[in-house]
């Protein structure tokens, strides 16, 4: 996964609010470092021809939203969190190759874990 991904999904999520860089600042960003038990996996090779992940890409988010519908990639989440998956990773609708991972924390086992990375120095920004 590229660090990065996270950073440009959020200033193009404020782009197509009309925000300006300086809008949203100030901005802090850390890493997590995840143990998940149950993920799927939706950017690899190989997977069942039905999953048309290349599609889901495609669709119009905010015109299907707006419409009080969700997106065929909002009702594939749903369903595999309330089959109790608890993460996926998924391929950017907004960054070019990027990958987002989508953590269902009301899904998380007692075997699951969490961790900031560099919290320490986290702490500093955030006195």
């Amino acid at each position: 996964m590229q660090p990065g991904t996270a950073v440009d999904e959020a200033y193009q999520l404020a782009t197509d609010f009309d925000l300006s860089p300086d809008d949203i600042k100030p901005r802090v960003t850390c890493g997590i470092h995840w143990e998940l038990s149950s993920v799927i996996d939706l950017t690899i090779d190989g997977l069942p021809s039905w999953l048309e992940v290349a599609n889901w890409l495609k669709e119009d988010f905010e015109k299907i939203n707006d419409a009080g519908n969700e997106t065929l990639c909002q009702a594939f989440g749903r369903a595999a969190r309330n089959s109790g998956i608890n993460g996926m990773f998924c391929p950017s609708a907004r960054v070019p190759n990027g990958i987002n991972l989508v953590v269902f924390r009301d899904r998380l086992r007692k075997t699951d874990s969490m961790r900031i990375l560099g919290e320490e120095e986290l702490h500093k920004y955030l006195e």
